[in-house]
């Protein structure tokens, strides 16, 4: 994380595109599992999968500028592009 954050860093005035998996919360999970039946569980092939989905989160990308950055923790203050104007600050 420390690696990470040095480079976010250094794009200060540079905008930039990152890829990254949500943390898991029981509202996606129950939405993940609204799809399968009773049935449907019964297979292996579907429990694997469904497993694999509730286990990573799901990918967000930011377009972004760097705000701020704090060097102990490795928190940033980034303004997403792509997000409206009233609630885009990550």
């Amino acid at each position: 994380m420390s690696d990470l954050s040095e480079i976010l860093q250094l794009c200060s005035d540079t905008i930039f595109k990152v890829q990254f998996r949500k943390k898991v919360d029981a509202e996606s999970i129950e939405s993940k599992f609204k799809g399968y039946k009773l049935a449907d569980l019964k297979k292996a092939d579907n429990v694997k999968k469904l497993s694999k989905v509730i286990t990573e989160g799901d990918l967000v990308e930011i377009t972004g500028h760097l705000l701020e950055s704090e060097n102990n923790l490795g928190r940033s203050l980034v303004l997403d592009l792509n997000a409206p104007k009233n609630n885009n600050i990550r």
